[in-house]
């Protein structure tokens, strides 16, 4: 009879050693499948981030091509007057002498002069 009663307790603690061993197991996979979930969610979000730098860098690079080609075109012309001139009134806000200039002063408080982009 003592060894059936050391068999027994032999056996249920090896159940509750097997079920503590499983409860583990369950915990470690199921903090390896959140911490993957969580990773996923951040690289979204990062490659979210990253194309819509990546458009806007598109943009500008659009952007200053063309203005590339515009300034290849003013360079190839044999007369360059006409760039100097524009540069000089939309760049340094130059005037023809006896010119009048209306600037808007309604927008900010800012002295921009019409038609011209804020």
């Amino acid at each position: 009879m003592e060894r059936n009663i050391g068999k027994r307790r032999r056996l249920r603690n090896q159940r509750r050693r097997q079920k503590f061993e499983t409860a583990v197991t369950f915990a470690v996979i199921a903090a390896f499948i959140i911490g993957l979930a969580w990773y996923g969610a951040v690289t979204a979000v990062t490659l979210n981030r990253k194309e819509k730098e990546r458009d806007a860098l598109n943009a500008m690079i659009r952007e200053e091509k063309a203005r590339n080609e515009l300034l290849t075109e003013y360079n190839n012309t044999k007369d360059q007057s006409i760039y100097m001139e524009k540069a000089a009134v939309e760049d340094y806000n130059y005037a023809y002498p006896n010119e009048r200039r209306f600037f808007d002063t309604s927008r900010n408080g800012s002295l921009l002069p019409y038609g011209t982009a804020d």
